[in-house]
């Protein structure tokens, strides 16, 4: 599995998913979205993965090029760290960056 970043900002509500899988393949599916919520419900923390290649049917995310489909749709608290985590700029507590 990929890396996941633990937010502070991050919501859990998954619009992201959606809209990147909408912006993928014109269907409303969380299992082939480049980005993944992982949620950790009772300590109240969410975290993000981001699919750089294609793996275990999520489609590799594609947004090099300032057209980040998932933003727009991301609540505005959290858009800036959504857009760091997808540009590679933030560390997660493992050390390595996502």
């Amino acid at each position: 599995m990929q890396e996941v970043i633990y937010t502070e900002k991050c919501t859990g509500c998954r619009s992201c998913e959606i809209a990147c899988a909408y912006h993928h393949r014109r269907v409303f599916s969380r299992k082939i979205s480049s980005i993944e919520i992982i949620r950790r419900e009772q300590e109240g923390e969410f975290g993000i993965v981001v699919y750089r290649h294609t793996e275990n049917g999520h489609i590799a995310c594609d947004c090099a090029d300032g057209k980040e489909f998932c933003l727009r749709y991301c609540p505005e608290i959290a858009r800036d760290e959504l857009k760091a985590i997808l540009k590679g700029e933030v560390v997660s507590e493992e050390g390595g960056v996502g």
